[in-house]
């Protein structure tokens, strides 16, 4: 490929042989000599005060190495707490969350001790010998009835459940309902899940005795944010400790947090002066891994007789488990819903009350979507069935309503600012792609014949590349620039370290791109060093669709900066000025003097390696930089999804027959990972919309803990998807890259949803996943399938 046409390129993702030859290195499969295996005791109990921990018979099974009980360590470890600033969100309750509880456990699965052992096998034979006694406690499990006065409490120094509370109001709300020709209410409920990465959690700690140093690899989206907070947790100087996240099998959000585990991973491999491993089962990951999306959301939307959107209001309660995560807090999820309800539409009065309730469940935190998904489901769920009400077809409240070019920049009445973007052109393009009027027309006459199919749209705004002033304005303790370090060979290659982390999403080959393309090298000669805190300069990992905005907005700005850079050193060595040269495909030129040039190669191996002295005296010899970025507030993507689904009234069962996207992400560096990432995402959010959810029963007792309850999509679930796009570069950032590894799971649920609907005659739907037994009652209520019920 020539040199400078990289960006914008399908090449292929050059991380991929080693995955291929099955040379990837992942937590679990690395062995250390002298390495003991870790398994937790864990409550089995939602709520309870805990009594005497009896580990007699446990501490005398054949290769035990020891046992650490909550009241053995409660001195240990400076506990675990959200990153939110008190003087900045005094509404805010932490709640101090330590590695190993002694007191009181707060969800099934909660750490009360933990086991190391010659083999993970005799680990967990011995947590199964330990006693504990238990006196069990009220049960707080729906958090809608948790903010009623008198009921059982999580944390009993807040005085109530409540961990925040939000309202907003823009415009005038109650008389934009007053004057509304239609009105339309629906309540919501999005089923607990889980991120689920096919490598679940793990750690392994190696401590040098001797030095007092320690290496710590896992499987972690956020490194440095690891040693940083390790460092705090455990008391233990930064600079002792390397954090390595080596190849993730996947992540989704999960992985952004500090997990309890991973401190006490650490305490013991510094007690027993021996490296210690944890890598949790399956089970584990059910029980007591982070969960996500149990939200409830009560929606009104107002139109006019033409369908224009007057008003909406919104009630949001989140159940944001027993404790709080670091560094997302868990009121991120139901904040983001109300904050992104008004997505790509037009809207200008908007109010809503937002509760994030404790309760004895595991702990809420971010995957992929973080709201996004529910807030789009509300919207344009109730644009469809407003569109209903009224007689006209949703997709002319869609089009009526979405903002268009000539409205941009534009601030949402939740006080999002958008960038411009293809909000209209991406919806049109959608439907055109599905023939969208001729599939209304088909449905019609199939109706007649028994054949029930329906077709959903469902349009949205992504956040994206979060910086640090976005998290600071709200109150939450971090920073989001990114860092980049250059560093030339003496060979003319160029290394390039970033402090973000790739576990899938092909970082390594859209970095190599931006930075082939800025400075005119091939791209076999372009490496990226993520992942290891000792090689790369602090950085944020990845999360959030930030890497592309970050990263590549570092990466642009390097490239800059270091083209100068060898500019000047070979303009130094051709003894003309700086203002004479040219630097274009790797190759510097003296303008006029097409003859006098230098290659990159010639320039690096002059200055790295053996001319650095024919610069001028006090000159800094090497081509070495490092550049940060940090971008606006956000940056936002958006697209349109358009499913056609069919749907069997007797059974409940549904197909998915054609799907539809049409994203605009900016600049795209590489369409084919683009598409990649749409086809993943778009498979989680079928998973999240038709069958994924952990329920629980009265006594807060999990009841989906294996694959054998829990179902995930797969490759018969997922339908083949026709991905389009639309560019509309951010002015805001270098490059004018968007994220978008989000986009897929927020607009698939919302698209499935209004599918279904239309296909159960314009029944209300509130409730998913969309189990057979649920689609058939949307069915009786849209009037279909009465004969066969």
């Amino acid at each position: 490929m020539p040199a400078g046409k990289y960006i914008g390129a399908r090449v292929q993702r050059v991380e991929d042989p080693k995955f291929i030859r099955g040379k990837g290195q992942y937590v679990g499969g690395m062995v250390l000599p002298r390495m003991v295996h870790l398994a937790f005791i864990r409550s089995r109990h939602a709520h309870a005060r805990i009594g005497n921990i009896d580990v007699t018979r446990a501490r005398a099974l054949p290769g035990v190495v020891g046992i650490w009980t909550g009241k053995d360590l409660k001195d240990r470890f400076e506990p675990i707490r959200p990153a939110i600033i008190p003087q900045v969100v005094p509404r805010f309750k932490a709640c101090a969350w330590y590695p190993i509880t002694w007191d009181k456990a707060r969800f099934v699965g909660d750490i009360l001790g933990v086991v190391a052992a010659e083999s993970r096998y005799v680990a967990e034979d011995a947590v199964e010998l330990v006693d504990i006694d238990y006196d069990e406690l009220p049960i707080v499990s729906d958090p809608k009835k948790a903010l009623e006065p008198g009921t059982a409490l999580v944390h009993e120094e807040w005085g109530d459940n409540v961990m925040e509370h939000v309202e907003h109001s823009a415009g005038d709300v109650a008389g934009a309902f007053a004057k509304a020709a239609a009105v339309v209410k629906q309540r919501f409920h999005t089923g607990r899940h889980q991120a689920l990465p096919l490598e679940t959690r793990g750690g392994l700690a190696d401590y040098d005795l001797g030095m007092k140093t320690m290496q710590y690899w896992t499987s972690s989206q956020v490194p440095h944010l690891v040693r940083t907070q390790l460092c705090g947790i455990l008391r233990f100087p930064d600079h002792k400790l390397t954090v390595v996240a080596p190849d993730v099998g996947g992540g989704f959000g999960l992985k952004c947090h500090i997990f309890p585990e991973e401190p006490v991973i650490c305490f013991v491999a510094m007690e027993l002066g021996r490296p210690a491993r944890w890598i949790e089962d399956r089970q584990e990951a059910f029980v007591a891994s982070f969960h996500a999306k149990d939200e409830f959301v009560e929606g009104e939307l107002a139109v006019d007789e033409e369908g224009t959107i007057l008003g909406v209001k919104a009630r949001i309660v989140g159940d944001a488990g027993a404790y709080c995560p670091y560094p997302f807090p868990s009121s991120f999820e139901p904040v983001q819903i109300a904050e992104m309800i008004p997505g790509p539409y037009h809207i200008r009065n908007y109010q809503y009350d937002c509760w994030t309730v404790a309760t004895n469940k595991p702990t809420l935190a971010v995957y992929r979507g973080v709201g996004g998904e529910c807030a789009a489901l509300v919207i344009d769920h109730l644009i469809a069935l407003a569109a209903r009400k009224i007689g006209k077809d949703p997709a002319e409240l869609f089009r009526k309503n979405m903002i268009k070019r000539e409205q941009f920049p534009y601030t949402s009445a939740s006080g999002m600012y958008y960038e411009p973007g293809g909000y209209l052109e991406s919806f049109e393009k959608a439907l055109k792609l599905i023939d969208y009027d001729a599939l209304r027309k088909e449905h019609e006459q199939l109706r007649t014949k028994g054949v029930y199919r329906g077709v959903g749209i469902c349009s949205y705004t992504e956040q994206t590349g979060y910086g640090s002033r976005f998290w600071n304005s709200i109150g939450v303790d971090m920073s989001s620039y990114e860092s980049a370090h250059f560093r030339m060979t003496p060979g003319g290659q160029v290394t390039v370290a970033l402090g973000t982390h790739s576990h899938g999403q092909g970082q390594h080959t859209a970095f190599a791109q931006v930075v082939a393309e800025r400075l005119g090298v091939p791209l076999e000669d372009v490496e990226i060093v993520l992942g290891d805190t000792s090689k790369t300069p602090f950085g944020w990992g990845t999360w959030g669709s930030r890497s592309t905005v970050t990263g590549g907005g570092a990466l642009m700005i390097g490239c800059e900066r270091l083209k100068e850079r060898i500019k000047h050193v070979a303009a130094k060595l051709m003894e003309v000025a700086d203002a004479d040269v040219d630097y274009k495909d790797g190759v510097v030129v003296v303008k006029g003097v097409p003859s006098k040039r230098m290659t990159l190669k010639e320039i690096a191996r002059a200055v790295v390696y053996n001319k650095a002295g024919l610069l001028p005296e006090g000159e800094d010899a090497g081509l070495e930089l490092t550049a940060t970025y940090d971008p606006p507030l956000l940056t936002y993507s958006n697209a349109t999804h358009v499913s056609e689904v069919e749907i069997e009234p007797a059974t409940g069962q549904l197909k998915i027959l054609k799907y539809v996207v049409v994203e605009d992400c900016g600049r795209m560096i590489n369409p084919m990972l683009v598409d990649g990432q749409i086809h993943g995402a778009v498979a989680q959010g079928l998973g999240a919309v038709l069958m994924e959810e952990i329920p629980y029963d009265e006594h807060c007792q999990p009841l989906a803990t294996s694959f054998m309850d829990y179902l995930v999509p797969t490759s018969a679930d997922v339908p083949k998807m026709i991905v389009d796009h639309v560019e509309t570069p951010s002015p805001m950032v270098p490059g004018g890259f968007k994220g978008m590894g989000e986009g897929g799971v927020i607009g698939s649920p919302g698209c499935i949803v209004n599918a279904v609907s239309d296909a159960c005659a314009g029944a209300p739907v509130g409730r998913y996943p969309l189990t057979p037994e649920r689609v058939r009652q949307y069915a009786l209520a849209g009037g279909i399938g009465k004969d066969a019920a």
